[in-house]
């Protein structure tokens, strides 16, 4: 774990309805710096870290791990429609993509909505996403 860690984020999102159609899009971006100090092999074993440290000459391995300094940059889009087909049926997508070192992943997700009883209420806004089991 880093001994100092400090991170930034902006996220903008705009969403709202048009008729039958909700949307969100959601766009943000991140920096983050962290610092970690050098730490033993054996941190709660001292006999052992020190008799690691005695055997350098012959193994050439240094029983210590080196701290350091690190930061990164990321961003994220995310894009989520809804579509009120009729009173009970509704079809909807999310679209999402993050970007940062080392981390990549894409999500796509498409839906069918149905309600058991009519609504005659306008569309919800934003809309939400249908959540995977995980996701619980």
């Amino acid at each position: 774990s880093p001994n100092d860690y400090v991170s930034a984020s902006f996220p903008v999102s705009v969403y709202g309805r048009i008729n039958r159609l909700a949307y969100l899009l959601r766009l943000s971006t991140s920096v983050s710096t962290s610092e970690d100090e050098d730490a033993a092999f054996f941190p709660n074993d001292p006999e052992l870290q020190s008799e690691a440290q005695q055997l350098f000459d012959q193994t050439g391995v240094d029983p210590v791990y080196l701290g350091g300094r690190g930061s990164g940059t990321g961003y994220s889009i995310r894009a989520v429609v809804e579509y009120q087909l009729t009173k009970q049926l509704y079809m909807g997508a999310e679209v999402e993509i993050e970007r940062s070192d080392f981390y990549e992943p894409n999500r796509g997700v498409m839906w069918m909505r149905y309600l058991f009883g009519p609504t005659f209420l306008p569309i919800p806004y934003a809309p939400e996403a249908i959540k995977l089991y995980s996701e619980f």
